[in-house]
């Protein structure tokens, strides 16, 4: 990678990039893709930092990187409009603290929100000391480094927390251009820039005084108020859909958990985790779906499938299933997660998956979807997570748990019956969930409109 002793103008070795800044020969235009993630050109203006009154000649490896926007409006650095705030966590980390102050890092910044479902904490005395790290409503929280770098969120209402060292504060003092700013960075856009500004190798990050000199379209505050009007209104249906949705699912839950006929044994009317000898005698040719955990939504479907030769799958240890099984993750955290599936299109009707899956195959006297429903609730998930066996971080469902679930079972016709009612009531949430999708794009047309030249 570095170096070849036997040819010093090996063209994909490391020292042949340097040695052209050394020599008078033409650069070459691209550094080689297998040397991206090591090597990159920067001039040495923007190495250098200026803003300084005791000039340091000193030469940054972070070099600053100049983004800019087609916009209608005056460009403005961040500097300008705003400060930035980081703070730390303890020395030692936060693992052993159940109770404090909030700290913030990247997994509670969750599509443009404040995520405090996993909450974490520092000491409250650590935390009165960080100062200006503190959060306050209406501070711009930023990932800095990793896979996160440049996702934002916005703090809506107050909240007793600080940021670790993986966050950025941007805090701006006027109310109506902080919410503006965000809408911004959160959009294509600005998100566009914000990638373009990360430096280091592999995953990188955002350092701040790329940050800090990022341009960004600052339109009078007329014209930043009908943005946070206009987008305001699209994040208010969202709320609406998200409240349908939620009410919807609960009149699911009614619906199943109200079915009454005898209970029975879940191993009396349904195979689980069937052979795979009943496909031995299957040629080795036989193109199969291929479903690995990824693709198993949080929301009881399959996302994507990947067709493959039996022969291909033969030597892993993947699960087998065929039309109309029910797969069920068994591992930590997925099964949590809700990731179960009724799985249906198969190629040929047949399907090999991750390891992690548990499968169940309803008998003639069940209907599968019934079956599935019925699997396929937060109620069971907690019971079943009380039954988990396995070190940390390897915990899993056993089968049995599943086999000795008591299962109510009504005549096939009552379980059309509540299928039909139920698939009525998955529409509404599927109509519901497309005003969530559609979100988005009508806040980048939004933005679009205001901003962008056109």
């Amino acid at each position: 990678m570095l170096y070849n002793p036997q040819d010093r103008e090996d063209k994909r070795k490391i020292n042949f990039v340097i040695a052209q800044n050394f020599s008078n020969l033409p650069i070459e235009a691209e550094i080689p893709p297998h040397l991206q993630a090591f090597v990159s050109r920067a001039r040495l203006v923007d190495m250098l930092d200026f803003d300084r009154v005791d000039f340091k000649k000193r030469i940054s490896l972070s070099p600053a990187k100049k983004e800019t926007v087609a916009s209608k409006w005056k460009m403005v650095k961040i500097e300008e409009i705003g400060r930035l705030v980081s703070g730390k966590r303890p020395k030692g980390g936060i693992g052993n603290f159940s109770k404090g102050t909030l700290s913030l890092g990247g997994e509670h910044i969750q599509k443009g929100e404040v995520d405090l479902r996993k909450k974490k904490f520092v000491p409250v005395a650590f935390a009165e000391k960080l100062g200006d790290a503190r959060v306050k409503k209406g501070d711009i929280l930023m990932c800095k480094d990793g896979a996160l770098s440049g996702k934002v969120a916005f703090v809506r209402e107050s909240v007793e927390a600080v940021v670790n060292e993986h966050i950025f504060i941007l805090r701006i003092q006027n109310k109506i251009t902080n919410s503006y700013i965000f809408h911004f960075l959160a959009s294509q856009e600005g998100q566009r820039s914000l990638t373009k500004i990360i430096t280091g190798a592999a995953q990188g990050g955002i350092n701040s005084t790329n940050l800090k000199r990022l341009k960004i379209p600052l339109p009078p505050l007329s014209i930043q108020k009908k943005i946070i009007s206009e987008c305001r209104d699209t994040e208010q249906e969202v709320v609406e859909a998200q409240a349908a949705i939620g009410a919807t699912k609960e009149k699911i839950e009614r619906e199943i958990s109200g079915v009454e006929g005898k209970k029975v044994k879940l191993s009396s009317i349904a195979v689980t985790n069937p052979s795979k000898r009943e496909i031995v005698d299957n040629p080795m040719d036989t193109v199969v779906s291929f479903i690995d955990m990824a693709s198993v939504s949080r929301d009881g479907f399959v996302q994507k499938t990947a067709n493959k030769r039996l022969k291909e799958l033969k030597k892993g240890s993947y699960t087998y299933f065929k039309e109309n099984d029910i797969i069920i993750a068994k591992i930590a955290p997925c099964m949590e997660n809700g990731k179960c599936a009724l799985v249906s299109n198969l190629t040929n009707g047949l399907g090999m998956g991750s390891s992690e899956f548990h499968v169940v195959r309803a008998l003639q006297e069940v209907d599968s979807k019934f079956l599935f429903y019925f699997l396929n609730r937060e109620n069971i998930r907690s019971e079943a997570q009380k039954k988990m066996t396995g070190a940390s971080g390897h915990r899993r469902v056993p089968i049995s748990f599943y086999e000795n679930l008591k299962i109510p079972l009504p005549p096939l016709d009552v379980q059309k019956a509540t299928i039909a009612r139920v698939e009525k009531l998955e529409k509404a949430i599927e109509e519901a969930q497309q005003v969530i999708d559609e979100s988005k794009p009508k806040k980048e047309a939004i933005l679009k409109k205001y901003l962008l030249v056109h």
